[in-house]
């Protein structure tokens, strides 16, 4: 287990949070739009950038000056302690909100997480999608055979989207079932 779990864990499930380490803001929208649409992939970079630079990160509206002298004067693992045992409190304050983050997690982890500027992309999206598609398709066309040879990348896959879902997501946390997704694809 990761020294900062309980870091992530408070960064997905603070009352602040929307599941991710993002802040959603309507600047962001203007951030993207910027530059007006184009097929130039600089030009789409740069608004990207600026754009998730724009959203911004939960511990820039959810840490206070107090809390960054209370965090800096402790070791790490005693910084992750306090950061779990915060997110914690406030899960027990709407006991229902934790099933819900749960649960935008896992769709934000298949499909597009609407905090990240990076995913309302296009080219994001169809490659996603992409991707998605032809790895299901590949799974159902699948002989049995090759179906029970693949289980153990299944596993891999519900292990990984589970322990997101339960604590926090980033589109990052989904590149390593992208090769297995790969897999699947090309299964016969």
């Amino acid at each position: 287990m990761k020294s900062t779990f309980g870091y992530a864990f408070w960064q997905g499930n603070c009352a602040l949070s929307e599941g991710t380490d993002k802040v959603v803001r309507a600047s962001v929208e203007k951030a993207l739009n910027r530059s007006g649409p184009s097929l130039d992939p600089r030009t789409l970079n740069d608004s990207l950038w600026k754009a998730r630079h724009e959203a911004g990160y939960l511990d820039d509206i959810a840490l206070t000056r107090a809390d960054y002298q209370l965090l800096a004067s402790v070791s790490e693992p005693e910084r992750s302690r306090i950061l779990f045992r915060r997110a914690l409190a406030d899960l027990r304050t709407d006991p229902l909100r934790y099933p819900r983050l749960c649960l935008r997690r896992l769709r934000y982890f298949f499909l597009f997480d609407e905090s990240n500027p990076k995913t309302r992309n296009a080219v994001y999206r169809v490659s996603h999608l992409g991707l998605s598609t032809f790895a299901l398709l590949g799974l159902v066309l699948a002989s049995p055979t090759v179906r029970r040879r693949l289980a153990p990348t299944l596993v891999t896959v519900a292990l990984i989207a589970g322990f997101h879902a339960l604590t926090i997501v980033s589109v990052r946390f989904h590149v390593p079932i992208e090769p297995l997704l790969a897999v699947w694809a090309g299964a016969d």
